[in-house]
């Protein structure tokens, strides 16, 4: 009988994870029996990593909010791109000799935005992504990759690069302007807070990405079907992410 290989996703809360269907069906599709993917759920990202010792059939996992940095300060190795970007989604696991832990981590969400870009109806002029959490790093170099401007939204910004949400209208009024959703505000599982913005001043010719895929639409997202906005929810992401990361734990 073949060993038994998991995969998992990380984070906390994790219910609202979609990610073991999408692995489930890869193992469907290749015949895999003796693969699993599972929720790592865990308040404390040091808890994990002594459970990973003690676990060895776990060849890789997915890391989602609120881990997609601090998982880097453990990591063993940590792929160019993924240095570049600021974040980590995607660890390899693989142990030496001595039955170390060797951890080396990776950046699939970069992949997976930027096919959320270029699905867009039209390539926007500027763009404003709220959060400057992990998921905004990948989100952010995608932008910057693709010589589209930028500022990030903050509750309190902190660097010159970063607009408070008083300032929000002042940079919206500019025609063609993308607005990302980084932060877990509407997701299925985290408390219910309102989305710090007054949604009737979103223009018409706006777009709008909610990395948010659990519910399937947001309130943000309510409001711009609503109004005839094009928006786009973070299922295109997740699976493309999903997919670039399921090389990747192939080839361990």
């Amino acid at each position: 009988m073949a060993q038994a290989k998991i995969l998992g996703v990380l984070g906390f809360p994790i219910e609202h994870s979609q990610s073991p269907e999408i692995f489930n069906r890869f193992f469907k599709r290749e015949s895999l029996k003796n693969w699993s993917y599972t929720k790592f759920s865990f308040e404390e990202i040091n808890a994990f990593i002594e459970y990973l010792k003690f676990n060895k059939e776990i060849i890789g996992f997915n890391v989602t909010i609120p881990f997609k940095q601090d998982i880097i300060p453990f990591l063993t190795e940590i792929d160019e791109n993924a240095i570049k970007i600021g974040a980590v989604n995607t660890v390899s696991v693989k142990r030496d000799n001595n039955g170390n832990t060797i951890l080396k981590g990776y950046n699939t969400d970069y992949y997976g935005f930027k096919c959320s870009l270029n699905s867009l109806s039209r390539t926007p002029q500027n763009a404003i992504i709220m959060g400057t959490g992990g998921a905004s790093k990948a989100v952010s170099a995608v932008l910057k990759d693709s010589k589209i401007p930028f500022v990030f939204l903050s509750r309190k910004p902190s660097k010159d690069d970063c607009i408070s949400y008083s300032d929000f209208y002042d940079h919206i009024i500019k025609s063609n302007c993308l607005i990302i959703n980084t932060t877990p505000i509407g997701m299925s599982g985290f408390p219910e807070k309102d989305i710090p913005l007054k949604l009737e001043t979103l223009p018409n010719d706006c777009q709008v990405i909610d990395l948010i895929y659990n519910p399937n639409k947001t309130p943000l997202l309510y409001h711009c079907e609503k109004n005839g906005i094009n928006c786009l929810n973070g299922s295109l992401m997740l699976e493309k992410q999903a997919e670039q990361a399921w090389e990747i734990f192939k080839s361990i």
